[in-house]
């Protein structure tokens, strides 16, 4: 990131094809929000994919389906790191954080990945109660499962922010790893900036983190932000100087300032071989978006 005072170059970009999704709508839906970022920012978004029909399958098929465009992604989020570019990406589905946070977490350790979702999708293959792929996004570039597309994004460097639809193994491992959980509720803008303290982030938003009604999505989670609540939440504390980058739905974002080192918390090992072997944990949830 930079600190000067040059113009920063925005990257909007287009994740048009299918990862994971499990229906059509939010193929459908993206488009525009990518072309409003397009003249917000007034550039020509890069588009990657193209719509295909939704599989609504379980995690493994997704994952091999979608894996042109999650492979693509991550390559062009490379790209847009080596040309110092603030990438903001519109897309229909949270697996595409399976290609962008580890490539976030090689090029910018000291970030701070605040996770605007009603769900923490920090589901393992072998516990997550519905199968879907999307449910998985977080715990990917955690190392907690091998999805191919890397990982190396450490617990310290995760916030979750309005997640409350939260599984039972995944509320073990936010406990077990030490997780920051900002919830909604009064005082919510000062809490999460109270966690972030002026470090560089990382922001995705799923619209699913706001009230059900605000705007359409597939579920409804109740208790969910307002819009007043979520704007001064996702722009976090304004920065002294440097940049910020948003992606979509996730709309991804940065602030910055120099580097600094990340200290990782690993998961503890009894932990990751208790969270592998647990069940279907009763609070079965398709995913949201």
């Amino acid at each position: 990131m930079s600190t000067g005072a040059r113009r920063e170059r925005v990257v909007v970009t287009h994740v048009a094809g299918r990862i994971g999704d499990h229906n059509d709508r939010a193929m459908a839906a993206s488009p525009r929000l990518a072309a409003a970022l397009a003249r917000r920012y007034d550039v020509e978004p890069v588009v990657i994919g193209s719509p295909r029909p939704a599989l609504s399958v379980g995690w493994q098929v997704e994952l091999d389906a979608a894996r042109d465009e999650l492979e693509a992604l991550a390559a062009h989020y490379e790209v847009l790191w080596a040309g110092s570019a603030v990438p903001v990406t519109a897309l229909s589905r949270c697996a595409g954080a399976l290609a962008t946070l580890p490539v976030v977490a090689a090029n910018r350790p000291d970030a701070l990945v605040v996770w605007f979702d009603a769900h923490a999708d920090l589901n393992f293959p072998e516990s997550t109660p519905s199968g879907y792929l999307g449910g998985l996004a977080l715990s990917g570039p955690l190392g907690l499962w091998d999805s191919g597309l890397g990982a190396g994004l450490g617990t310290d460097n995760v916030v979750l922010a309005g997640v409350r639809d939260i599984d039972p193994p995944e509320a073990d491992l936010i406990e077990g790893a030490g997780i920051p959980l900002v919830g909604p509720g009064e005082g919510f803008a000062e809490r999460l900036g109270r966690v972030v303290d002026g470090r560089p982030v990382y922001i995705h938003i799923d619209c699913d983190v706001l009230e059900p009604g605000v705007v359409p999505t597939d579920y409804l989670v109740g208790g969910g932000l307002s819009l007043a609540e979520l704007t001064p939440g996702g722009r976090g504390p304004r920065p002294r100087r440097g940049r910020r980058h948003p992606d979509r739905r996730a709309r991804d974002g940065h602030w910055g300032g120099g580097p600094r080192p990340a200290t990782r918390r690993p998961v503890p090992r009894a932990r990751r071989r208790r969270l592998s072997r647990a069940g279907p944990c009763g609070l079965s949830r398709p995913w949201m978006g």
